[in-house]
């Protein structure tokens, strides 16, 4: 039934045009301020004789709250929110270059750059909202708008009308309803909306990015409760390489990692899955904007890399590994490389394969005054660019810088 005949000619000062979107709460219009000219996006929320109206209206009214809490260039900006007799509104900025979901319906994949630079988007995006303390619960291509078509450094996330902010908010999900969109969720998230965490978003972000890459959700089952067996059974995945094969391996393992079904074995927060994305992308020759690796720093700072790339497959570790990086650092001639061989942090012991000859390991001292002397054994070969890294220790990260300083008249020899 069409729910256009309820709109009003006019809310809270700005004219209510066509419609652009239809969701499970209600419809999405195009709008425009009538004083300053301004195109936002109107979301309108009809209220209706139920029994549980009072629940929908509040969680409509708690969405958005929690979007306007949430400051990030990821994250649409809202406007207002209007509490009318008929009706709620919220008042948000128009993005006009459609959903992820209707670029993934027109192309059948994106182009493994775009897809890679919407996850990192994304993760970079829920990252920030993790540490405001919102968790989102409904992370799909469906709530992903850009802000100009097939340009994946405009996507933003929307609708926050599921998220949940347990430290300032109770949470008013029904007992027993499931909140979510099921070919996204992960099996904690079905079972028990009382305890989810941020991983349900890690999930989310993994399945939307299995998606971009393969044009197929992760399971497509009718119902939650086929996708629900399915976590019983504990039937694996499709492998994305069956859908398509052009997908590297390291991508492949983080997509894995990510949607693991154990929350515990499970990529640990979004800021690690952006990291592990942005090191692959380099290791494959992705081609992505550099204004992502400048954003990398603050999105990684509470990453727990060290965790993250415990959880990989051992033949791609070694790759991601090296491209896990801080920042850059310039030295004198001759430039310097950094190979991990071991890392040792109170979250994880990972070993790769040691470079052949020329080791010689200096650390150089963390200005931040941390002791890595107990925490981490790193040899270097030489030729190449010297690399400060990030990692994780008793979950604060902490810098790594390694040199080496390789002598001139060195044959090799050890």
């Amino acid at each position: 039934m069409s729910l256009d005949h309820l709109l009003p000619e006019s809310v809270a000062g700005h004219h209510v045009g066509e419609r652009v979107g239809l969701g499970a709460m209600g419809l999405v219009v195009r709008g425009e301020h009538l004083a300053l000219g301004r195109q936002v996006a109107i979301k309108f929320r009809f209220r209706a004789a139920r029994t549980d109206e009072d629940l929908l209206a509040e969680r409509f009214r708690q969405g958005a709250i929690r979007q306007s809490e949430i400051s990030h260039p990821g994250i649409a900006q809202l406007y207002d929110f209007i509490e009318g007799d008929d009706y709620q509104a919220i008042i948000m900025e128009f993005l006009a270059g459609g959903s992820v979901e209707g670029w993934i319906r027109r192309s059948g994949q994106l182009p493994m750059s775009a897809a890679i630079e919407v996850a990192i988007r994304v993760c970079d995006a829920m990252a920030f909202a993790h540490e405001a303390g919102v968790i989102h619960r409904d992370i799909k291509p469906g709530n992903l708008l850009l802000g100009a078509e097939l340009d994946p450094s405009t996507v933003k996330v929307t609708d926050f009308g599921v998220a949940k902010a347990p430290e300032r908010s109770p949470d008013i999900t029904v007992i027993g309803a499931n909140v979510g969109t099921i070919w996204y969720m992960p099996p904690e998230q079905l079972s028990s909306q009382a305890h989810v965490d941020p991983r349900v978003d890690v999930y989310a972000i993994g399945a939307t990015l299995y998606e971009m890459l393969t044009g197929h959700v992760p399971f497509n089952k009718p119902d939650a409760a086929e996708v629900f067996r399915r976590f019983l059974d504990g039937e694996p995945l499709p492998p994305i390489v069956d859908r398509n094969p052009h997908v590297p391996a390291t991508i492949v393992a983080i997509v894995n990692a990510a949607l693991d079904m154990d929350p515990d074995q499970r990529v640990p927060s979004a800021a690690a899955l952006g990291a592990l994305l942005r090191s692959a992308a380099r290791q494959e020759g992705l081609v992505y904007p550099a204004s992502l690796d400048e954003m990398a720093r603050e999105a990684t700072r509470d990453a727990c890399i060290g965790q993250a790339l415990a959880l990989l497959p051992d033949e791609v570790r070694s790759d991601i590994a090296f491209g896990v990086r801080a920042t850059e650092i310039e030295r004198g001639s001759p430039t310097q490389s950094l190979d991990v061989v071991t890392l040792t942090t109170s979250e994880a012991h990972l070993t790769v394969p040691k470079p052949p000859q020329n080791r010689t390991t200096v650390v150089e001292e963390d200005p931040t005054g941390v002791d890595h002397s107990k925490t981490t054994e790193v040899h270097s070969n030489a030729g190449e660019l010297g690399r400060s890294h990030r990692f994780d220790e008793d979950d604060e990260c902490t810098i790594i810088t390694v040199l080496n300083l390789a002598d001139p008249n060195d044959d090799g020899a050890q």
